[in-house]
């Protein structure tokens, strides 16, 4: 399996081109600028799917057009895609000179669905907290965690649908798996799991302790 990641420029998310016998999956294609042009031209037959972790511009903005260049289909959680149109949930005023570019995705995913995609199976894991409908995505030994984890830090809570209480109890959620993963956020470099379960102050929060909001 081979991982590149896609310079789309510094305001977009880390998008990331993921490759296993010909075929590839595109996850947070932030915009559709010349880099990802270029690298559909190269690829456009071997494009399969395109994975959203979130619902913000800065992670999907570049998602239809990308999805017309290659005809992949866009998968994302389901309750990141109730509101979709929103420019104020999604950020799109932020991002894309206010241009909303959105349509409903293909594919509607929930916690622990499992997507097969020319020999990478993909575990969806739902981690609300950054939005409701944030997930991290497993293939093999590789976790794409969107804003839910960084390296040393987290997804902000404070935007439309984030609430920190359920952020803590999905970083609890990656916290009981068993298997260490390389970790490929959003934002930032790359990590691993067990170095954030040593590491990661916000890993060893209790929520005990933490009020709703």
């Amino acid at each position: 399996m081979r991982i590149e990641k896609l310079d789309l420029g510094p305001v977009m998310a880390n998008c990331y081109a993921v490759s296993s016998e010909g075929n590839i999956i595109i996850i947070d294609p932030g915009v559709y600028n010349q880099t990802l042009k270029d690298y559909v031209m190269k690829n456009r037959d071997n494009i399969k799917l395109i994975l959203l972790t979130h619902r913000h511009a800065d992670h999907l903005g570049g998602a239809v057009e990308l999805k017309q260049a290659c005809k992949a289909q866009i998968a994302m959680h389901e309750l990141d895609a109730i509101g979709l149109e929103s420019a104020e949930a999604s950020l799109f005023r932020y991002v894309h000179d206010g241009r909303q570019i959105t349509s409903p995705p293909d594919l509607l995913l929930k916690d622990n669905d499992e997507l097969e995609v020319g020999g990478m199976t993909v575990k969806v894991i739902h981690t609300p907290g950054h939005t409701a409908g944030c997930v991290c995505y497993i293939i093999g030994d590789l976790m794409f965690s969107g804003d839910t984890l960084f390296k040393g830090d987290v997804g902000r809570t404070d935007l439309p649908t984030g609430n920190y209480a359920q952020l803590l109890q999905s970083l609890n959620k990656l916290k009981n798996l068993k298997q260490n993963y390389k970790v490929y956020p959003g934002h930032g470099p790359e990590t691993e799991l067990d170095i954030e379960k040593k590491t990661n102050p916000y890993m060893g929060m209790n929520i005990n302790n933490v009020a709703d909001y």
